[in-house]
Formats: C-alpha cells, structure tokens, sequence
C-alpha cells in the first residue's frame, strides 16, 4: 500500500512540476547539468519521504552547477524603480535583469527543470543584520539536512542563519507559493 501511495505521490510531484510558469529567460542548453530522473529517485526513497533528495555529490554539484550556471546570467535590478513595487515578482527577463526573487524563482525552476522535487524546495525571507533589508534564498531540502542559496553562494540552512535573520517561508507546491509560515 505504501508503495501504491508513494508512486501516486510522484506521479503528482511530476505532474505539477510539467505545469510550471516558462521562464522569459531560459538556461542556455548547452551548460544544463544532466537530469535526475524522478521516477527513479522516487523508488530510490520509497522508504522514506519521496521528494525528499539524496545528499550525494551529484546532488551537490547539480546544485552548485545551477547556481553557478543561473549567477553568470544575472544582474540584479531595483524592482521599485524599475515597476514600482519593491516586492514585483517575475522571473529574471531576456537580458538576465531581477532582484533575489527572480533568482530564486529561476533556480528553482531549472532544479525542478534537473529533476529535483518542487515540493522539497522553499523560498525563505531573511533580513540581512545591520540593514533591515529583506532578502530571498532559496532552500533545498535533503535527507542530510537543508541547503540555502542565493546569488553569490551556497550554505547550509544553519550558516544562512548565522549570517541573517529568517522572517518568513514558504515551500513550492503545486498552487506554486503555497502559504507563507512567519519564523
């Protein structure tokens, strides 16, 4: 039974993640990291929570790989001159423009683009210490603890929050954001 449950829960994973937002400004293909296949990472965990990843090093170079690859096609923009509305939310535009969110929201749609679960995905709200601005990083859930990145790094969730101050998070989902927890 579970195991009828835990491949029904993938196939939906799946089905959600096919029916994501296109991104104005797509990855160049010929520096996309290979794919992780779901279906097998699904049977992989069946034992344990199945969009949950593995934290091997294909795990971790995908993850840097991403990262890296999504940097080098980015530059940060103010959204409150720019559309007036300093939490305007889009994905990064054709010349790589945005803040912390489009970055946040590209990266994670070329995880799920690799592979890697939606649902074991988050975006979290810090506030960097000394300023009050607000800043987003993406998380990445995985059975040897959570992942943080943004713009100019990697880090594990525990040195995300040595260096800022968690606010609000919300994990992606099928309706996309969820709900957000105030932390």
């Amino acid at each position: 039974m579970f195991m009828v449950l835990t491949a029904l829960f993938c196939a939906l994973a799946m089905s959600a993640c096919s029916q994501l937002p296109p991104s104005s400004n797509p990855a160049p293909q010929d520096v996309m990291p290979a794919r992780v296949e779901p279906q097998s990472f699904c049977r992989r965990n069946a034992d344990t929570d199945p969009c949950i990843p593995h934290a091997d090093d294909r795990l971790r170079a995908l993850f840097a790989k991403i990262r890296e690859r999504r940097a080098a096609h980015f530059n940060w923009v103010d959204m409150q001159a720019r559309y007036g509305d300093t939490d305007y939310w889009r994905y990064p535009d054709a010349k790589g423009d945005g803040n912390c969110v489009s970055f946040v929201l590209a990266m994670s749609k070329d995880l799920v683009a690799a592979g890697i679960p939606w649902e074991a995905q988050a975006m979290v709200v810090v506030i960097q210490p000394g300023t009050g601005i607000e800043h987003a990083l993406l998380l990445l859930r995985t059975d040897a603890g959570t992942w943080a990145a943004e713009q100019t790094r990697v880090m594990t969730w525990d040195q995300a929050k040595r260096i800022y101050k968690p606010v609000r998070m919300s994990q992606f989902g099928k309706s996309f954001i969820d709900q957000w927890v105030v932390l």
